[in-house]
């Protein structure tokens, strides 16, 4: 038997992150979805515990399991464990 996974790639976060990219790029982060994409492919950090949590916290947050503000303040304590906050 095949499991469906629904997820809601528009879930939104009250209030933006801005991060600096691998390649240097300001990126504006607005939701769990861009922060998931954000982790996956322009990445400059560490992948320590903080990182896996925040990537975690944010499939977690796309398929409604957990509430937005909980991943958010998980990608940030990445960011800042990884010196990557505008």
């Amino acid at each position: 038997m095949t499991e469906i996974i629904r997820i809601n790639l528009r879930t939104r976060w009250e209030y933006s992150v801005r991060v600096i990219a691998a390649d240097g790029r300001i990126d504006t982060i607005v939701g769990p979805g861009d922060a998931l994409a954000f982790l996956v492919t322009r990445w400059r950090g560490l992948k320590g515990p903080s990182y896996k949590i925040a990537r975690k916290s944010c499939q977690d947050a796309l398929r409604g399991h957990v509430g937005t503000a909980l991943s958010r303040a998980h990608f940030i304590t990445a960011c800042l464990d990884a010196d990557i906050l505008e």
